[in-house]
């Protein structure tokens, strides 16, 4: 610590007590919390169905259809939830872990095809470079493309 340049070193209480490097002390940081996802790559001729995100994650910025819990019947809520119709396997794609500041996020990757949605859009994969997509989408992409 550099005490001399230091604004408020007058009235320090580490620099009193010959604690410099001890205090102030830091509350421990909580653990995130673990939330459970499913999300669907949906798509139709090479066109991946993606909406913008109205929740309190990834607001603004264009998503898969996702929605917590896990399973097909989940998978399937997820795409009700984002106007989406499409055909999905029995198992899903994958799995993969992302972590937020304040979450840490157990997604479950699942692949639809034959997509249709008059609410989504349905983006050319070419395209998605030009859309604001997060880093969440982009890594359930790339783990349904396995």
């Amino acid at each position: 610590a550099d005490c001399a340049a230091c604004p408020v070193r007058r009235w320090c209480a580490a620099r009193r007590a010959g604690r410099v490097g001890e205090l102030p002390v830091r509350k421990p940081k909580k653990p995130p919390e673990e939330v459970r996802l499913v999300a669907v790559v949906a798509t139709c001729r090479g066109a991946i169905a993606l909406s913008k995100s109205r929740g309190p994650l990834f607001t603004g910025l264009f998503g898969l259809p996702m929605t917590e819990g896990a399973g097909r019947d989940d998978a399937r809520r997820a795409l009700d939830e984002a106007g989406v119709s499409a055909r999905l396997p029995l198992l899903p794609a994958g799995r993969l872990e992302h972590v937020l500041s304040h979450r840490r996020l157990a997604v479950e990757v699942w692949r639809g095809s034959a997509a249709r949605s008059g609410v989504a859009r349905l983006v050319p994969r070419a395209e998605l470079a030009r859309l604001g997509v997060s880093t969440l989408t982009r890594k359930c992409l790339a783990r349904a493309s396995q």
